[in-house]
């Protein structure tokens, strides 16, 4: 029984040497990350994003973009290009699928490839992402993934706004590392060797009402929340409180009930009489 195990232990450590050396050599990377942002007059976005993968081992057959839809009014795929053409939208090799989710995916699947290089765009709109905050109109975006495995060589940004947008104070990094160079009508964003999963969140400040003329309504929804909840918290504590003395007052009534019976309801318990 003992050589068994032990035949048992010694193929599991031979497998387990083997394949170390294949899950290893499977590996890739992101040598460029790069997109621009043109800001609309209504608040949204229009994205385009270029990544170029560098596959190592394999084969890979697919990648995919996470875009979350908090803080937006919504996300509308464009198109998805794989090195330089357009995909279909669909299922399989050759086409690009989209996940209509939170946060919604899009996937490119192609043919088996190992130590590669390939160029992945994806064009999308994202609607509502200008707010109204602290008295400005405020784009505070993610430029990068919120989420991913893959370091990064380089990353640029470029966000381009309408000319009646009047600019607030110097565009701003408030998650990663970046530098900033700021022209007429644009701000660029530029990084290097980004650790996977590093975020870059990236902040334009503008005069209220010179971008966009209401909240969008995502946050006009948040407000509406915001405004009623005191209200429905202080109707369910009065409701909990009439009803607690409800009951109060229930049970003080049955206790003056049975306090004070009728001498002639009262039964009383005696032998029988003689007769």
């Amino acid at each position: 029984m003992k050589g068994k195990l032990l035949a048992v232990a010694l193929l599991v450590a031979a497998l387990a040497l083997i394949a170390a050396p294949l899950w290893a050599a499977k590996d890739y990377r992101a040598e460029r990350f790069d997109a621009t942002w043109q800001v609309a007059e209504d608040g949204s976005l229009l994205v385009t994003e270029t990544v170029v993968f560098r596959f190592d081992g394999g084969p890979f057959t697919f990648v995919y973009r996470e875009l979350p839809r908090d803080y937006s009014d919504g996300i509308e795929i464009i198109d998805a290009r794989l090195d330089g053409q357009p995909l279909p939208r669909g299922e399989g090799e050759g086409a690009y699928e989209v996940e209509d989710d939170n946060p919604l995916t899009v996937t490119w699947r192609f043919a088996p490839t190992s130590d590669a290089t390939h160029t992945f765009e994806l064009t999308y709109r994202a609607l509502g992402v200008v707010r109204r905050e602290g008295g400005e109109d405020l784009l505070w975006w993610n430029f990068l993934p919120t989420d991913y495995e893959y370091p990064i060589d380089a990353a640029s940004l470029r966000v381009t706004y309408p000319a009646a947008a009047q600019r607030i104070g110097a565009a701003e990094v408030r998650r990663g590392e970046a530098t900033v160079t700021e022209g007429d009508g644009e701000a660029r964003f530029d990084a290097t060797n980004i650790p996977a999963g590093e975020p870059l969140t990236v902040a334009l400040r503008f005069v209220e009402g010179t971008l966009i003329a209401a909240r969008p309504a995502w946050q006009a929804r948040e407000a509406r929340i915001a405004e009623t909840s005191p209200l429905v918290v202080g109707a369910a504590a009065l409701v909990s409180l009439l009803g607690g003395g409800w009951l109060v007052a229930l049970w003080r009534r049955g206790r003056r009930d049975s306090s004070f019976i009728e001498p002639e309801e009262t039964i009383v318990h005696k032998p029988p009489s003689n007769l």
